[in-house]
């Protein structure tokens, strides 16, 4: 299921009790569930720290061997989707700074960054 309020997957079920008649159902991904209040904090700082050994795994797989990985080789390091770009291309660096720059703030800030805290996606 997705988020109420994006596209990322859902984590929490939530049912407010409006009236005795109304109930409004969502299902919130885990910013938007911490956000109003629904996870804790240690939750959500937990899931930021297995996030950031995983991209820390794969930024150190695309460094030492200068490419990006295959679909094999990215379930294998636990990430997801498919990198493709073309070793030392533009859009190889790109992808490559942009995967840094979201290891670091996760590092620093302890949760995934919201959509506006990140630079254009270059995937």
């Amino acid at each position: 299921m997705k988020c109420a309020f994006c596209d990322a997957l859902a984590v929490a079920h939530i049912t407010e009790v409006q009236t005795d008649e109304i109930t409004v159902e969502r299902n919130l991904c885990e910013a938007h569930a911490t956000e109003r209040g629904f996870l804790s904090t240690d939750r959500q700082q937990a899931s930021a720290l297995k996030f950031l050994a995983r991209i820390r795994r794969l930024i150190e797989f695309i460094k030492v061997n200068d490419r990006m990985p295959t679909p094999t080789e990215l379930q294998q390091l636990g990430a997801y989707g498919m990198l493709t770009a073309a070793a030392g291309s533009k859009e190889f660096k790109e992808q490559l700074a942009y995967l840094e720059t979201m290891a670091d703030f996760v590092e620093k800030h302890r949760r995934i960054p919201k959509e506006e805290e990140l630079p254009p996606d270059p995937f």
